[in-house]
């Protein structure tokens, strides 16, 4: 079966194109892109060699679709509910065998510190992670920053490391505890965009 070729990236800026085109503007939340409340329920993604989670962190095709994403002090919120005045951090990173990765920091509507990690693999499949979450910092021998994130992820009722790390104007997305990338850091609006598209491309 010749398998399908997706990409967060070019489907992002097409999406942008379209609401310029048809009058919106490029600051605001790219609302229109997102799919349907549901989503499908995570682990994290990672179909080949290059990315391969520890076994708490297997990749795994969704079965089934999760109920949205809540949280105690917002009820009914979800992932396709986040605006831009609501992310802290976006990155953006790929693999050489076209895994593409959407890292959000954010909080809900109540403040509550939440975590994303989207995981999309150029046959179209793909996880979300997200969740409230524990950090820990610290600096490598080589400069770098790291600071890993332990998120209870709300879909599976588990818990995930990943996160970032920073060097001066460098990042990298840390797809797992041991597993990171080059990336590049999103704006706000991007962040909203990458994450829309992501969700769309999963279903």
């Amino acid at each position: 079966m010749k398998k399908k070729f997706v990409s967060i990236v070019l489907t992002a800026l097409m999406v942008a194109s379209l609401t310029t085109a048809c009058g919106g503007s490029s600051d605001a939340p790219a609302t229109t892109s997102t799919p349907s409340a549901e989503t499908k329920a995570a682990t994290p993604a990672a179909e080949t060699n290059a990315v391969e989670p520890e076994s708490q962190a297997e990749p795994a095709e969704p079965e089934s679709q999760a109920e949205p994403a809540e949280t105690s002090a917002s009820e009914g919120f979800t992932l396709l509910d986040v605006t831009t005045d609501m992310i802290q951090t976006g990155v953006y990173a790929a693999d050489d065998n076209g895994t593409e990765w959407v890292f959000a920091l954010f909080t809900d509507p109540a403040g509550t510190p939440m975590a994303s990690l989207f995981g999309l693999t150029s046959d179209g499949n793909g996880d979300v992670i997200c969740g409230t979450y524990a950090i820990e910092s610290e600096t490598d021998e080589n400069g770098i920053t790291w600071s890993a994130l332990t998120v209870s992820d709300v879909y599976s009722g588990s818990d995930y490391v990943f996160g970032f790390g920073e060097a001066g104007e460098e990042v990298y997305l840390l797809a797992d505890s041991e597993t990171y990338y080059e990336g590049k850091y999103l704006s706000a609006d991007e962040t909203i965009v990458y994450m829309g598209t992501a969700a769309a491309l999963l279903q």
